[in-house]
C-alpha cells in the first residue's frame, strides 16, 4: 500500500495551497522541467526532489547551492513525516502524508517561522534582486509564477529510498 503524499504551501497571510505528489519522483526547483517550479535566485535549477516508495517520503538535495531545510535544520537527505515543515529558497512547505495533519494553522506556523532564524520565507513570499521580499501567487496570476507541473509521468518506477 502506497502513502498519499501532498505539500501545503504556506502564505505568509496564513492561506494554504495543497498539491498532490502524484508521481513517485517530484523536481523542485528553477528549472522549468521541475514538477514544483520556484522561480527566483534562492532556489538552485533543480534543488530537491521528493522521493515516494511504498510507506516512505524522503526527501534529498541535489546540490543545491542554498540547501534544502526540515524542521529549520539544513539536510542532504531525510525521511519526512507527517507535519513535517519543508523549506526550499524562499517557500515554506507542510508535509501531509494520507490526510495527516489534516489541520494547518497557517497563521501561527508563519508566525512561528518569522520568530526563528529560518532560512525560508513563506511559499508566498520570494527576494528580488536586491533582496527584497516579493509577493509569490500562487494561483499563477502574478508575474512571479509558482508553477506546480504534476503531469510528468517520466518516472514510472518506484526509487530506491
Amino acid at each position: 500500500m502506497s502513502v498519499r503524499a501532498s505539500l501545503v504551501a504556506v502564505k505568509s497571510d496564513g492561506s494554504t495551497k495543497e498539491v498532490a505528489i502524484t508521481s513517485p519522483r517530484l523536481v523542485v526547483g528553477r528549472d522549468s522541467e521541475c514538477q514544483i517550479r520556484i522561480p527566483v535566485a534562492d532556489v538552485s535549477r533543480r534543488h530537491c526532489e521528493l522521493l515516494i516508495g511504498g510507506d516512505r517520503v524522503a526527501l534529498r538535495d541535489l546540490g543545491s547551492s542554498n540547501g534544502s531545510f526540515v524542521n529549520g535544520e539544513r539536510v542532504s537527505e531525510s525521511q519526512l513525516s507527517a507535519g513535517d515543515v519543508v523549506g526550499v529558497g524562499p517557500c515554506l512547505f507542510v508535509v501531509r502524508l494520507d490526510g495527516s495533519p489534516e489541520d494547518i494553522d497557517g497563521q501561527a506556523l508563519w508566525a512561528q517561522h518569522q520568530d526563528q532564524d529560518a532560512p525560508a520565507a513563506s511559499a508566498s513570499e520570494a527576494s528580488d534582486e536586491f533582496g527584497n521580499l516579493q509577493p509569490l501567487d500562487l494561483d499563477g496570476s502574478s508575474e512571479m509564477d509558482f508553477d506546480f507541473n504534476l503531469d510528468d509521468d517520466e518516472d514510472d518506477e518506484q526509487p530506491a529510498l
